[in-house]
């Protein structure tokens, strides 16, 4: 359709770093399947990021988002930094270094606090696949509200819960910018595996 804007694809790592993590985040970013992909690895410690980052080629780098360790995005040429919890403000050093900011959502209330950002997460909008018993919070009925409120959001919403390449058709009609996967890609309770 001319005019329609591509809905960004953003890979999630799991919790820990796996064998071959480096391997197929490359091969994700090299086919074009995946836009970014968020470095999501809370208990990995600096040395042990730096070494995940240095696996995956140069050329890939300005497409991770780090969760964590800001520290190292400029030194290993990182392309974003993801806000959470642990660090609710970038740095000051990254207002004269050209990054990607996101954060993430959980309610429509929050998205009115995404200003300055690149995009935000807002989840689950699905069930989750990843983890078991976190349901969607955007039941059918809410589905209007939640339409109104990524119209009006200050910055991109991304969906996050429960995406897979199947869910991406109704994201767009709710004006998603696009979609975030984490079980899906990770074949976490894959219905197919």
């Amino acid at each position: 359709m001319e005019g329609e804007e591509t809905m960004q694809t953003i890979g999630i790592t799991t919790p820990w770093i796996g064998a071959d993590e480096a391997v197929r985040i490359a091969e994700w970013l090299e086919s074009g399947e995946i836009d970014y992909i968020h470095l999501r690895h809370p208990d990995a410690d600096v040395r042990q990021m730096e070494r995940l980052i240095l696996q995956i080629p140069q050329h890939l780098r300005r497409r991770l988002t780090l969760h964590g360790h800001f520290s190292i995005a400029q030194k290993l040429d990182v392309g974003g930094i993801h806000l959470n919890s642990r660090h609710p403000e970038p740095p000051a050093w990254t207002r004269a270094y050209p990054l990607r900011v996101s954060r993430s959502c959980h309610s429509l209330a929050e998205l009115d606090e995404c200003h300055g950002l690149d995009y935000a997460f807002l989840s689950p909008i699905f069930d989750s696949i990843s983890k078991h018993g976190y349901s969607s919070a955007f039941p059918p009925e809410l589905l209007p509200a939640l339409a109104k409120a990524i119209a009006d959001a200050p910055c991109r919403i991304i969906a996050l819960g429960g995406v897979t390449p199947e869910t991406f058709p109704m994201l767009r009609r709710l004006g998603f910018a696009g979609g975030a996967m984490l079980g899906y890609l990770w074949d976490m309770q894959r219905p197919d595996k």
